[in-house]
């Protein structure tokens, strides 16, 4: 399978195994930030819109767990500030962005520390297909018991749009599943202009059934990081224009 990152492309997803550990239980709806129809206190003003019908968006969150002196590799969902962290940042400020398009579906998940992507032979690794694990199971309880054939939007920014780009490699790329896919949203990663064989890069407003992406940085970047999105598949989200790509 090919490769994709947020900072790196150095990192192999033909995952054979991870380490067997508990799943986790996607019936309950303690697991998930976000259900339709069911929104935390904090969010109310998540719903005051009127959602397309038809249209689903399955969200997954950015990196969150980042502290130096953290020493965890994965952080649990029961962790308080954590899924405080989830709702008053990333569905707040992010999925809100998709309160209209569909019907919004936020899993928790055991996110990979942000050392991951820097330290992919000694844990990183395996966290990173921890978390991708719970993304996938999720993904999985959510088209069994939840879908019902509706249209599908993929969103996530940063590490989730890591777990985004392999459930596109998993459930879309030249299956059946992708007759529903509406569009995927990967901002904040490097995706390869081959990187899927049958879901195009969306350069117009008007397409579906493919993806979009896009990186920017603040200024005085570190050259590095710029040099691992040189040449990768991106499109302007507001001009639709490819032609500083």
């Amino acid at each position: 399978m090919k490769t994709i990152l947020f900072l790196f492309s150095s990192i192999l997803f033909w995952y054979p195994s991870v380490a067997q550990t508990d799943s986790i239980d996607y019936s309950k709806g303690t697991n998930w930030a976000v259900l339709p129809g069911s929104y935390p206190d904090e969010l109310k003003e998540f719903a005051k819109g009127t959602a397309v019908e038809g249209v689903d968006v399955f969200y997954v969150y950015p990196t969150l767990i980042m502290g130096k002196d953290d020493k965890r590799w994965n952080v649990s969902i029961e962790d308080e500030k954590q899924r405080k962290s989830v709702l008053e940042s990333a569905v707040r400020f992010q999925a809100s962005a998709w309160a209209e398009a569909g019907s919004v579906y936020v899993p928790y998940y055991r996110q990979a520390h942000l050392r991951s992507y820097f330290n992919l032979e000694n844990g990183g690794r395996d966290a990173l297909l921890l978390a991708y694990s719970d993304v996938k199971a999720a993904f999985a309880y959510y088209l069994e018991h939840y879908n019902n054939g509706r249209g599908i939007i993929l969103a996530g920014h940063s590490q989730g749009g890591t777990h985004i780009s392999m459930l596109l490699n998993d459930f879309f790329d030249e299956k059946e599943l992708q007759k529903q896919l509406v569009a995927a949203y990967l901002p904040g990663i490097g995706v390869a202009k081959d990187e899927y064989t049958s879901i195009p890069l969306m350069v117009n407003p008007d397409q579906t059934g493919g993806f979009v992406s896009w990186n920017t940085f603040k200024r005085n970047f570190d050259e590095d990081h710029h040099k691992w999105y040189m040449q990768k598949a991106v499109i302007n989200p507001v001009t639709w224009d490819t032609t500083l790509v």
